[in-house]
Parts: C-alpha cells; structure tokens; sequence
C-alpha cells in the first residue's frame, strides 16, 4: 500500500511538473518563433503517440516518464486555446464565454461516453478481485487509445485554424518577462488564490474514484451511476 501510495504521489508530481514547465515553453516558443495553430497542432500530435504508448506499459518507471513528457506537451495547450480565441474573437469580453462554454460541454460527453464504453465492453463477469483488477486495466487502456485517436483528431483540426502569427516582442525571453510580470498586482493576488484551488481541485479529482469505489464495495455492489463516475474520474 505504501509502495502505492509513494507512486500516486509521483505521478501528481510529474504531472504537476509538466503543468509548470509547459507554459514556459510555450510562451517562449509559441509567442515568439511558432504561430499558435502549428504548435497546437504538433503539441497535439506528440501528445497521441505518448498516450497511445501508455496504453500498453506495465512498467512505472515507464509510465512516470511517458506521463512526464505528455504533461509537458500537452499543458500550453489549454493556455493557447484560450490566446488563439482571443485574438481572432472580435467581441472577447461578450463572445468568449458562449465558444468556452463548449470545451465543458465536450468534457461532459465525453466522459459519458467513456463511462458507457467502459460499463458494456469492461464490466467483470465475476466478483473476484483478479477479474475486476483486470477488467480496470483494459478499460484503462482503451481509455488512453481513444485519448491518443482524438488527440489525432486535434492536431489535425489545429491545422484548419486560422492563422496566429508569433508575437516578435523585444522580449528575448518570454520565461524572464513571465516571472517580472508575475511580481505585479493583481497577478501575485490571482496567484496566491489559484494555488490552494489547485491543490484542492487535484486532491479533488485523483481520490474521487477511490472514495466511490470504498463507498460501493461497502454496500455490497456497483451500480451503473457509480461506474460512469470511477470512469471520468479514475
């Protein structure tokens, strides 16, 4: 169980990683070298063929670093998606909330989706821990192939974008500049109150299935609701 537990925390770790390195390298190539839509297209692109090897490793120490890297590549995309809207958005502060509001939507159907895929192709026939342990790994894995599909799918609509030319700033380092601004208020204050979330927000997703999974094998079954929901969060 330790053992476990030491490489849950490993894996938020690497994640957490990729989500602070990312950026950087994004604002440093992104904005001054590569137009939006082609980083987000190739960043897209890396990103199937890592998850679609993680579908087929056993190994952690494989698995910690494929997920490392992945993290790394895919985390500037959330930030880019939102500049690429922004800059081609005429009306931002009145538009932008009606074309976000459907990358939740999209994250909603999709976890549905996988929920019910899971349920019929990956439900155990049996109660033995073996045949459930190993009905979970398919379903993982299926879960990283359809990732790594629609991360093709992504990275080949990215191309179809319209065209986001780099930003050429004086600024020789867009990762010094980063960390200036960062100084500032009201960036410290957004700062100061987004961490705590985020730890909030990680603990949040990472144990909501384990706690589901406690609360069902106490009352002796798994339902259907429960299942969909291990699945989007586990």
């Amino acid at each position: 169980f330790r053992r476990q537990t030491r490489q849950q925390v490993m894996l938020l770790a690497g994640g957490a990683a990729g989500a602070i390195v990312g950026p950087f390298i994004a604002g440093q190539i992104a904005d001054r070298f590569f137009a939006t839509e082609k980083f987000l297209a190739v960043s897209h692109l890396l990103g199937a063929a890592l998850v679609w090897f993680l579908a087929d490793i056993d190994a952690f120490m494989p698995f910690l670093v494929l997920s490392v890297l992945y993290g790394i590549v895919y985390a500037p995309t959330l930030a880019l998606t939102n500049s690429i809207s922004f800059h081609h958005i005429p009306d931002r502060d009145k538009d932008f909330g009606k074309v976000r509001v459907w990358g939740t939507v999209g994250w909603i159907l999709a976890g549905i989706a996988m929920g019910q895929w899971l349920l019929a192709n990956h439900t155990p026939t049996g109660v033995e821990a073996e045949a459930m342990q190993a009905a979970q790994d398919e379903g993982r894995a299926d879960a990283f192939r359809l990732s790594a599909i629609l991360g093709v799918i992504m990275g080949l609509y990215c191309l179809t974008l319209p065209h986001t030319p780099p930003a050429r700033s004086k600024e020789s380092n867009a990762t010094i500049k980063a960390i200036i601004e960062a100084k500032r208020q009201p960036l410290l204050t957004l700062f100061l109150l987004a961490v705590p979330i985020s730890i909030i927000h990680q603990f949040y997703f990472v144990h909501t299935a384990g706690f589901l999974t406690e609360v069902q094998n106490a009352a002796g079954g798994e339902s259907t609701l429960s299942k969909n929901i291990n699945s989007v969060f586990g």
